[in-house]
């Protein structure tokens, strides 16, 4: 979550979006007293290698999160929201949740064996969705919603409309994930079923293939 007065926006961050790599690039063209939420302790390294902006605990006594939602930031900042330029990325739920299964993988030391399981644990926990993030009373909080899969098309906009030019994308968690095929290939007919039910929405609203 970044919250820049300096450039006039806030980016919500998904998750398993490549959200960290573009808040890290983000993070560079802010200042004080912009607000960014604390990440993982890795990317942090990395951010300070390319000066970005530091990170904020608190703001008016009130914890920052990585993942706050549009409308607990609205509530943070009521009298600037409707003024700042709203954005966040998505992606395809299937490569999500498949991203995730690897994440949690990666973190908890488990084998490659346990991805099924896992990628199954994920949908039964119904993390599979990240609407309620960038939605306020079910609609688009958002003025962008941008694609994973074109994130360095994203960074060029964004480029542009700040006036200030984005560094390199940083590949920020990539290093969990070994199997490159499309999640398509890799989770079951069940499995896509089941994603496809917990995130009808994001399959209507942007098009999803099934």
């Amino acid at each position: 979550m970044l919250i820049s007065f300096s450039n006039r926006f806030v980016y919500i961050k998904s998750r398993k979006t490549g959200g960290t790599s573009l808040e890290i690039a983000l993070s560079c063209i802010c200042r004080p007293p912009d607000l960014r939420a604390a990440i993982y302790a890795p990317d942090e390294a990395l951010l300070r290698e390319m000066e970005g902006i530091a990170s904020t605990p608190t703001f008016n006594g009130v914890p920052l999160g990585p993942h706050m939602s549009a409308n607990r930031i609205r509530a943070l900042i009521p009298e600037e929201w409707p003024n700042l330029y709203r954005f966040t990325v998505e992606r395809h739920p299937y490569e999500k949740v498949v991203s995730r299964a690897y994440w949690c993988l990666g973190r908890s030391g488990k084998e490659v064996e346990d991805l099924s399981a896992t990628i199954d644990d994920i949908i039964d926990r119904h993390v599979a969705s990240d609407r309620e993030l960038y939605t306020i009373d079910g609609e688009l909080a958002v003025d962008r919603v941008f694609f994973h899969e074109r994130l360095e098309e994203a960074r060029e906009e964004l480029s542009q409309k700040f006036g200030r030019q984005l560094p390199p994308l940083p590949r920020a968690k990539g290093q969990f994930r070994q199997d490159r095929r499309p999640a398509t290939e890799i989770l079951s007919a069940v499995q896509k079923r089941r994603i496809r039910d917990l995130t009808a929405w994001e399959f209507e609203q942007f098009g999803f293939a099934p």
